[in-house]
């Protein structure tokens, strides 16, 4: 799951895309009770697109991640387009974000790069609704 604006920071001063990660087929918006998810603002739009962790997943080895580098950063270009494709429509808010749902996924060959998928985009709740 990935917002496409930093939920923490609605006033706009702090841009950011807001992800949730996990590993497999876990789920991160009903995790089972203990289940840590990797969550992060990616500052996409700052010098560097700085990366910052608010906590880190408890099913993957400590010192790693769910996402790699080239994930985040592909994740990233997704969630700015995304982001940029529903300007037009929603652009005239003050502050607006898309909640997505996205998957890496090998398709089931071994040794294969996953790719990325975006399954859905929608206005995020309260964001993007007529006043």
């Amino acid at each position: 799951m990935a917002i496409t604006n930093n939920i923490f920071d609605t006033s706009g001063y702090e841009p950011a895309f807001y992800v949730n990660a996990q590993i497999d087929n876990w789920s991160v918006v009903l995790p089972e009770l203990g289940v840590l998810s990797d969550s992060y603002l990616h500052y996409f739009d700052q010098p560097g697109q700085p990366i910052t962790y608010l906590v880190h997943s408890n099913l993957v080895p400590p010192g790693q991640t769910v996402l790699t580098t080239a994930q985040s950063q592909e994740l990233g270009v997704a969630l700015a387009s995304i982001r940029d494709y529903f300007l037009p429509a929603y652009g005239d808010r003050a502050f607006y974000a898309m909640d997505t749902e996205f998957k890496f996924d090998d398709d089931g060959i071994p040794g294969a790069t996953p790719h990325l998928y975006m399954k859905q985009a929608r206005p995020y709740p309260g964001w993007g609704e007529s006043p």
